[in-house]
């Protein structure tokens, strides 16, 4: 049904300029895969200019009297260290360092263990004041530089919400004092009281949602940068490691009396989620530093992923010794690790070590502090993926042509199929600037795909009618056939892509996977009817749209103006081959009849045409020219200015010859 189409003309925003594969049977313009990687840094300039602005008007008004909310903090970070430093005194300080012990005659006795040291009276009040003073920093960053912050970016709201719980005084000194003095001290060892074990579980708690809130958070990193199947394998391993730290907890006790759940506890969180996460972070990092051609914003974005990756597994790290110090400290004992190896009593700045680290990296890795090309990380990540091969848009990053005022050449007409060739004229003109290239590739909505532009000599009309004609109703119909590998296999990238071009173009998307032959008959003639109805809407104009017809025009007026000689690249031995004049594009019969033997692709034909009814002179290329054409020095403007002067004094001399009698 579908393939009974003649191939219209046009420059789609699919991978290919036109994706007529499954419509087309007599030879369509093949996909172009433009892989425009090297514009990421240039993408980004306008989204910054627009960030600066919006953090302009929000930094309005901030400056001058303290809010309310500044205040709140500054009282509660205030009581908080005045509270730790009175009960970080000598009585507590004794206490830490006497155990209950259970003797058969005399009973419960309170026991001298240990004599404190100067040294671990200064951790106590370094303590008491370095993590309130911390996290209260933290919080500032947010109540103050909220210029940087957006509410409506998840990866904000949830490391705000981070620093937050770690503000929270659950694990200070002076709530381990309230606890340790609500003991009785007649009651059975510490460990089996209420309040002792309110604050074992709380403090427990505490550490063990901010790492998976920290965990989630990389995760959504992940997801952005494309690696949506390491996230999912995350996600389900911090499930898994909830259940066997419920259980690690019960059984310190005594509910299970096992060491082996608690050391599968932690093969799951190291060598599970923070290996994977730390590998995939790192990869992604290297992938766009080997292939970010020197970008600047790249490296920063690069070294942001390193930062996060390294913090991925040192942080954990931490928070569980940050665990073992507050378990040993409030029980003045010793524990087991994994009920195994008894661990000493820790100073209670590996809690500050591991708070500060939370707090830091948090702050760092989303942007509220730092370097500018962090402040809109996930930003950065989108780009990093199209690097590192995994986004949506990898292959697919929109090209509005580019014209080099100081070029002498410039290419109109390249051939879609030969995407590697395109990669490289991209490349050479971005980074180079040796050449121009007129040639648009729109890949979305945004980009001008499915858009129309107003044809100035026939006004109320647009570029369709005259480049297409009137088209029928398949053009509105996307067919993907889940079994057809003839492209190679139907990935889910693949799939995605044909998913946003349809949405782009208002064409109707069937699938064709495992149904039954009567069930997929039903369901194609079904978009059949809904593709009639969306081609008679839109007056049989191209669903792709026109609007990269007048880009890529108004590029090529512009290296017309610019006196640059202007280049077209053909199929591999058809030079001259398929041109057709300009009435003629949209005359069926006459289009099918030059296809028969082209050498241009379908968009390539009507830009053709164009360069022929402006009387425009260009230089025709066979696609093996192509290399030869990069390598030679091409020069520009100056370039001919310094030649003519170099060779005036020859000009000079030969002129007074001429003078001579």
């Amino acid at each position: 049904m579908a393939g009974a189409l003649a191939v219209p003309l046009g420059r789609p925003s699919t991978p290919s300029r036109q994706a007529w594969t499954a419509v087309a049977p007599d030879g369509p313009e093949a996909p172009r895969k433009r892989s425009t990687l090297i514009s990421v840094a240039q993408q980004l300039e306008h989204l910054e200019q627009l960030e600066q602005l919006e953090s302009e008007e929000g930094g309005k008004g901030l400056r001058g009297a303290w809010t309310r909310g500044q205040v709140v903090l500054l009282v509660y970070t205030l009581v908080r260290v005045v509270a730790n430093v009175c009960v970080a005194s000598a009585p507590f300080l004794t206490d830490q360092y006497y155990d209950d012990t259970y003797n058969p005659q005399h009973g419960w006795q309170r026991i001298q263990v240990k004599t404190p040291s100067v040294f671990e009276g200064l951790d106590l009040y370094a303590d008491a004041v370095a993590r309130p003073v911390i996290t209260g920093l933290g919080v500032y960053c947010f109540l103050q530089k909220n210029t940087r912050f957006s509410a409506k970016l998840r990866l904000h709201v949830w490391s705000r919400r981070i620093i937050y719980l770690l503000a929270v005084c659950i694990t200070d000194q002076s709530i381990a004092f309230g606890m340790e003095r609500l003991d009785d001290i007649q009651t059975p060892t510490p460990h089996e009281t209420i309040p002792s074990a309110l604050a074992l579980v709380s403090s427990t708690s505490w550490v063990f949602v901010s790492n998976a809130l920290q965990v989630y958070i990389t995760n959504l990193k992940l997801q952005v940068l494309g690696w949506r199947s390491q996230a999912r394998i995350c996600q389900a391993l911090l499930l898994l490691s909830i259940c066997t730290g419920t259980y690690e907890i019960l059984d310190y006790f005594e509910y299970f009396d096992s060491p082996w759940p608690n050391l599968l506890s932690c093969v799951i969180n190291v060598l599970g989620i923070l290996l994977v996460q730390c590998t995939a972070l790192c990869w992604a990092a290297t992938w766009a530093l080997l292939h970010g051609g020197g970008d600047e914003s790249i490296r920063c974005s690069a070294l942001c992923l390193y930062v996060n990756g390294v913090l991925a597994v040192v942080g954990p790290f931490l928070s569980y010794f940050s665990v073992v110090t507050m378990w040993t400290n409030f029980l003045s004992r010793h524990i087991k690790l994994f009920g195994l190896i008894y661990l000493p009593l820790l100073p209670m700045l590996v809690v500050t070590l591991d708070v500060g680290t939370q707090v830091l990296g948090t702050l760092l890795l989303t942007g509220m502090i730092g370097p500018k090309g962090w402040e809109r990380p996930m930003q950065a990540f989108r780009k990093l993926a199209h690097l590192s091969g995994f986004g949506l848009a990898s292959r697919r990053i929109a090209f509005p042509g580019k014209i080099n005022a100081h070029a002498t050449e410039c290419i109109v007409s390249f051939p879609g199929k030969y995407s590697a060739e395109w990669d490289q004229a991209v490349s050479s003109v971005q980074e180079e600037q040796t050449c121009s290239l007129a040639c648009v590739f729109l890949t979305d909505r945004a980009s001008g795909l499915g858009r129309h532009s107003d044809n100035p000599d026939t006004p109320g009309q647009c570029w369709c009618r005259m480049i297409y004609g009137s088209l029928p109703a398949q053009t509105y119909l996307s067919v993907v056939d889940m079994k057809d590998d003839t492209d190679g296999p139907m990935t889910p990238e693949k799939l995605a892509f044909k998913k946003v071009d349809a949405d782009a173009m208002g064409q109707v998307l069937v699938i064709k996977d495992d149904q039954l032959e009567l069930e997929w008959e039903a369901e194609l003639a079904h978009a059949m009817d809904d593709a009639e109805t969306r081609c008679n809407k839109n007056e049989g104009r191209a669903p792709w749209g026109c609007h990269w017809f007048e880009e890529w025009r108004v590029n090529v007026d512009a290296a017309a103006k610019e006196g640059q000689t202007l280049h077209v690249f053909y199929f591999e031995g058809k030079v001259a081959c398929g041109k057709l004049p300009w009435e003629k594009l949209c005359d069926a019969e006459a289009k099918g009849e030059a296809r028969k033997n082209t050498g241009l692709g379908a968009s390539q034909t009507a830009e053709v045409a164009y360069l022929e009814k402006l009387g425009l002179t260009y230089v025709e290329h066979d696609i093996r020219e192509f290399e030869d054409f990069l390598l030679k020095p091409l020069g520009c403007k100056g370039d001919r200015v310094l030649e003519k002067a170099r060779n005036w004094p020859a000009l000079a001399a030969s002129f007074r010859l001429r003078l001579k009698p």
